[in-house]
């Protein structure tokens, strides 16, 4: 699928249109989601990427939990590496921390739910935050 191959070579403006396709064929195909997560928090859609974020936390959370990021070739530790060390920058911290909080998901609960906390410290009421801190405080 070429979709994978954009995946693959970390080109997630490209395989955006791929997967939204094949996502729309097979709405339950939650590998598919997992990716997509990650193409939208780069390429500026991070509310699309938190809503979809819920909707397979509601659905699968261990999958995203279980990730086996050598094997599955995951970029979450560069790309969390990098906005981290600033070399990708954020509009605002808020959104920063929501970014972190999702990608750590794939490699570490116990950080993912820090950022998470950290997000809602500057936005108390944020209804998807709290969502996502009480589905992740279930799991």
């Amino acid at each position: 699928m070429l979709a994978n191959y954009h995946f693959i070579n970390r080109k997630y403006c490209n395989a955006i249109p791929e997967l939204e396709v094949e996502l729309f064929k097979n709405p339950s195909n939650n590998i598919n989601k997992k990716k997509l997560i990650i193409c939208y928090t780069q390429s500026d859609n991070l509310q699309k990427a938190i809503d979809l974020f819920i909707d397979l936390l509601l659905q699968d959370i261990d999958l995203i939990i279980d990730t086996d990021v050598e094997y599955e070739d995951c970029p979450c530790p560069d790309l969390i590496a990098m906005l981290e060390n600033k070399t990708i920058k954020r509009e605002s911290e808020l959104n920063l921390f929501i970014e972190l909080g999702i990608l750590w998901l794939y490699c570490d609960r116990n950080e993912s739910v820090k950022y998470f906390l950290h997000a809602r410290k500057l936005e108390p009421s944020n209804k998807s935050l709290n969502t996502i801190l009480n589905l992740l405080q279930q799991s």
